[in-house]
C-alpha cells in the first residue's frame, strides 16, 4: 500500500489495502517489546562453539572427526551431561539429521561416549538417512521445520550439507535456496543450527563449494586435527565468539571425550578484569550480562570478549576471597588457619561466594576488594585502585588450576 499525504492535517495516511495479498504472519518489529526484552550480552547453547539461536557451520577434512564432535555435542545436550564449557544441567531437545552413518556406526560411537540401553536418549530425535525432500527446496525446508517444532528442538544438526541438498555444491543459488527454505525458518523460530560440511582442497578458502556458504551463517568454524588435539578457528559476525578454540580428544579404556585444552596464558586485559571481579566479590555464577552491568555502573569500559574470558577463567580457577578484618583467605568457603599479610586496609567488605576447590600456592596475591583504601603510592609501586588501572596489551603467564586431567592416548584408526 502506498502512503499518501492528507491535505487537511499534513499527516500521511495509508492507501486502502490491495485485494488478494495475504500478509498474515508478516509483522514489523514491536519496538516497545524490542527494547523491553532482556537480552544477555552473551548467550551460549554450547560454550564456546554454538551460541543460542545462531547458525553455525563447522567444516573439516575427511576423517578429522567433525561428525564425532557434532554427535557428542548433540547427545550431551539431550541427556544433560556436561560438554566443553557447558556444565551438566537441564536436558535440551535436539534434532539430528544424519545423511551418512549406519546404525552400527552410530551404536559404536554412542558406546564410546559411555551411553547404553539404560540411558534416556528420548530428547535426541535422531533421523538416520532421512527421506526428506532436499533442504534447498520448499518441501524439504517445511519438513525439517516441522520436525524441529514437533520435537521442540533447541538445536538442529545437519550431517553433512553436501548430502542434504540437490543443487550444485559450487552454485551460489543452492545455498541461497537452502537459507530461504530451511535456514531462515529455523532462525525465525530461535533454533540453533549446526551444519557439518567438508573442507575444500585449499583449506584457506574454507568450506568446499560456493563461497555463498559463508553468507548466511553467524559463525564458521574451520577444524583441523593433529592426533589427539583439535584446533578450531572462527570467522564470526558475533563479537564475543572466540577466534580460536583448542580441544583435546581423550580416548581411554574405550571411552571418548572432547574437552577444552587447558591454556596457561590469559590476556592481561582479561586478567585485570579478573582482579576487579575478585575485588568486588562478584559471585562465580553471575551471568556475563549482570557482571557487565555491575562493572559499568562502577565506571568500567571495555570489550565484552575480554569480560567473557575473565569470567571463564574465574570459573575454571575457583574463587578466592578475604574475610574482612583478619586477612585470611577463604578457599571453598573455609578460612585458612594462618593469617596472610594484606597491603590493603579492609573496609568491611563481604567476600564473594566461594566456588570450586583450589589449591594454596605460595605467593598468591590477595586481590583488592571494592571499597579498600589504597595506600599512598610511591615511586616504585603502582597502587592505583583496580578500577582506575589500565592494563597493557601483552600476555602474562597465569597458572590455571582445574580438575586433574585424564591420561591421554592417541585414537586408534581414522575418525570421520
Amino acid at each position: 500500500m502506498k502512503p499518501s499525504p492528507n491535505a487537511a492535517d499534513g499527516h500521511v495516511v495509508a492507501s486502502p489495502p490491495s485485494q488478494g495479498v495475504d500478509l498474515q504472519g508478516i509483522d514489523p518489529i514491536d519496538w516497545e517489546g524490542f527494547w523491553a526484552a532482556d537480552r544477555a550480552s552473551t548467550e551460549w547453547l554450547v560454550e564456546p562453539l554454538i551460541p543460542t539461536g545462531r547458525q553455525v557451520a563447522l567444516h573439516a577434512k575427511a576423517k578429522a572427526g567433525k561428525s564425532l564432535l557434532g554427535l557428542e555435542i548433540a547427545v550431551c545436550l539431550a541427556t544433560g551431561r556436561a560438554i566443553l564449557d557447558r556444565p551438566a544441567g537441564p536436558r535440551v531437545p535436539v534434532v539430528y539429521a544424519d545423511y551418512e552413518m549406519t546404525e552400527d556406526d552410530l551404536r559404536e560411537r554412542l558406546e564410546s561416549f559411555g551411553y547404553g540401553p539404560a540411558d534416556d536418549l528420548s530428547l535426541l530425535a535422531y533421523y538416520q538417512l532421512p527421506s526428506l525432500h532436499p533442504l534447498d527446496s520448499a518441501a524439504g525446508g517445511a519438513e525439517l521445520a516441522e520436525l524441529a517444532r514437533r520435537n521442540d528442538a533447541a538445536l538442529v544438526v545437519i550431517d553433512t550439507m553436501a548430502r542434504a541438498v540437490k543443487g550444485e555444491e559450487n552454485s551460489a543459488d543452492t545455498m541461497r535456496d537452502f537459507f530461504r527454505f530451511t535456514g531462515a525458518e529455523l532462525k525465525r523460530e530461535g533454533r540453533a543450527l549446526l551444519r557439518l560440511d567438508h573442507q575444500g582442497k585449499d583449506s584457506r578458502k574454507g568450506q568446499r563449494g560456493s563461497s555463498s556458504k559463508n553468507d548466511d551463517v553467524d559463525v564458521i568454524w574451520a577444524m583441523s586435527a593433529n592426533n589427539d588435539q583439535i584446533k578450531l578457528r572462527s570467522t564470526s559476525r558475533v563479537s564475543w565468539v572466540p577466534k580460536e578454540v583448542i580441544l583435546d580428544r581423550i580416548v581411554e579404556d574405550g571411552r571418548t571425550e572432547h574437552v577444552l585444552h587447558e591454556s596457561s596464558q590469559i590476556d592481561e586485559k582479561a586478567q585485570h578484569i579478573v582482579e576487579v571481579l575478585d575485588g568486588m566479590g562478584i559471585p562465580l555464577g553471575m551471568s556475563n550480562r549482570d557482571a557487565a552491568e555491575t562493572l559499568r555502573a562502577s565506571g568500567w569500559k571495555g570489550r565484552t570478549s575480554d569480560l567473557a574470558s575473565a569470567i571463564k577463567f574465574r570459573r575454571q580457577r575457583g574463587n578466592v576471597a578475604t574475610r574482612p578484618g583478619n586477612g585470611r583467605r577463604v578457599v571453598n568457603g573455609n578460612a585458612e588457619s594462618s593469617p596472610r599479610q594484606d597491603s590493603f586496609d579492609r573496609g568491611g567488605n563481604t567476600p564473594g561466594n566461594a566456588g570450586q576447590q583450589i589449591s594454596e600456592q605460595p605467593g598468591n596475591p590477595v586481590p583488592p576488594q571494592r571499597g579498600d583504601r589504597c595506600p599512598a603510592p610511591n615511586k616504585d609501586d603502582d597502587h592505583r585502585c583496580p578500577l582506575m588501572r589500565k592494563a597493557p596489551q601483552r600476555l602474562v603467564q597465569v597458572q590455571v588450576l582445574s580438575r586433574p586431567r585424564s591420561r591421554k592416548a592417541k585414537p586408534e584408526g581414522s575418525l570421520v
